[in-house]
């Protein structure tokens, strides 16, 4: 029988893993932590269970969603409450547009855009309608630059800059447009402007931060459940396990180095941040030597639980996104749990019946912006609370506060990266038995890994000739 190892026991190594084992091949997974999951986590606030990392994944494909069937979880699939959410910048706090694509107007001159960046920078955007379709665009550019290329520097910092800051905890200048959102600039060519291809792509009748989905309770059943198929499939979830070094075996294998000793397999996959694989295939230089050295931004949660009627009415809807530089804030984005999951409602309300319980969570973490510390943390997120919710928020309504710090978590996509991966995939072509998948190939996003690692999977199981450069982009071989 065919072996693999896994490296790594976040959700791309999960979902590896399991398709590896669906394909016949005996796997072991090797996670240095004391549970599998990564950013797919949970935590219990004043007694409710509650989602400490992720919370949702986007419904633009069907991936997630093929996979929740899969695993028997359709029952527990959740949708947000048709809620508005909100923008805050230097001009105030304004209902997000209704139509946009990562803060992007489909209609820069609508009433909601024009409230937030003004009568006469939401005329500048409405220009890119006259530009040529290939106008202000260049491979590799960004997404910031090319926004204000197309629609001016209001759009691209009062609307898509706290967007995407809220995303991807950077700003949309360092950010490669083709890895971001590969699916623009390819419907601006064909609908001929920015603000035609946002109406093509933006799906009739969303609201902004509408277009996600959950699992009752927590998004974590995931990865337990791919947990427990694995090791039902008869694969092994090694815990607690770290490992130090991955290198071509004699026979044609890999030699994987844990702590005091060596495992082999036939096939390995790396699920790890890329700088870690970087320093993992220390003796695969040809292959380590091409994986980016990608920046990368730290993350802190605060989630609050609070008693206050006033916030029965959602005065920020779902919740906040703020743009950097406005005063008086520092966290770059509020979700207001309660409402915007109608099982997170029913939950606090069952947990304190008659007190108005609400979930706020609150985060924090900017690309070249220091981290608030623990110490600081409290006391910032319940003033940041009362300033983007317009409510003054007691002390003693705060029934609990929990901090979780998240290292060098969110990947940023520098101009350059798609041409980056290629060489990755390239190299790999000559390394028969090895993959990488991960959030700094696939791309942002539960979809986004789902589908690489799958890919990946299928590569490694003799299913697809060709390494998968990202979870949007084709093969090698699609290229040519």
């Amino acid at each position: 029988m065919t072996t693999a190892i896994v490296v790594g026991g976040g959700i791309a190594g999960l979902v590896t893993a399991w398709q590896l084992v669906r394909h016949g091949i005996d796997v072991d997974v090797f996670e240095s932590a004391p549970e599998v999951g990564g950013a797919l986590a949970s935590h219990h606030v004043a007694g409710l269970e509650l989602n400490s990392g992720a919370e949702a994944f986007s419904t633009a494909s069907d991936h997630v969603f093929e996979l929740v069937e899969e695993l028997g979880l359709t029952d527990a699939l959740v949708s947000p409450r048709s809620a508005q959410s909100w923008i805050i910048n230097v001009r105030g706090a304004f209902p997000a547009p209704a139509d946009s694509y990562l803060g992007i107007p489909a209609n820069p001159l609508a009433d909601d855009v024009v409230a937030l960046v003004g009568v006469e920078a939401a005329r500048h955007a409405a220009a890119d309608a006259q530009l040529r379709p290939d106008e202000g665009y260049h491979p590799g550019i960004s997404l910031g630059e090319y926004v204000t290329n197309r629609m001016g520097r209001a759009v691209r910092g009062l609307l898509v800059e706290p967007v995407v800051g809220g995303v991807y905890s950077t700003s949309p200048d360092l950010l490669e447009l083709d890895t971001i959102a590969p699916r623009l600039f390819p419907a601006v060519q064909q609908h001929g402007s920015l603000q035609a291809a946002v109406a093509a792509l933006r799906s009739p009748g969303l609201r902004p931060g509408t277009a996600v989905a959950s699992l009752d309770p927590v998004i974590d059943l995931l990865p337990r459940s791919l947990d427990a198929e694995i090791t039902s499939a008869g694969g092994r979830v090694h815990t607690n396990t770290t490992v130090r070094g991955v290198a071509e075996a004699e026979d044609g294998g890999w030699d994987v180095t844990l702590d005091g000793s060596t495992a082999h397999a036939d096939l390995v996959v790396l699920t790890t941040p890329a700088m870690v694989a970087r320093r993992l295939l220390a003796q695969v230089p040809h292959v380590a030597n091409s994986i980016p050295v990608l920046p990368t931004s730290p993350i802190a949660l605060v989630t609050m639980v609070v008693d206050d009627e006033r916030l029965d009415d959602s005065p920020r809807g779902n919740g906040a996104l703020v743009a950097s530089h406005t005063p008086g804030l520092v966290a770059k984005a509020l979700t207001h749990a309660t409402a915007k999951w109608e099982h997170v409602r029913r939950a606090a309300e069952e947990s304190a019946p008659g007190r108005h319980r609400h979930v706020l969570r609150l985060s924090y973490g900017r690309s070249g912006d220091p981290v608030p510390t623990p110490t600081e943390l409290p006391e910032l997120a319940l003033n940041d609370a009362r300033r983007m919710l317009g409510v003054r928020i007691r002390r003693d309504s705060v029934a609990a506060i929990e901090l979780t710090l998240w290292g060098q978590t969110m990947t940023q996509a520098r101009p350059g990266h798609q041409s980056a991966l290629a060489e990755v995939a390239g190299r790999l072509s000559t390394h028969p038995g090895l993959g990488l998948t991960g959030a700094w190939m696939a791309g942002t996003g539960i979809a986004a890994i789902t589908n690489h690692a799958r890919r990946v999977a299928h590569f490694l199981a003799g299913l697809k000739p060709y390494h998968p450069i990202s979870a949007s982009a084709p093969t090698l071989k699609e290229q040519s």
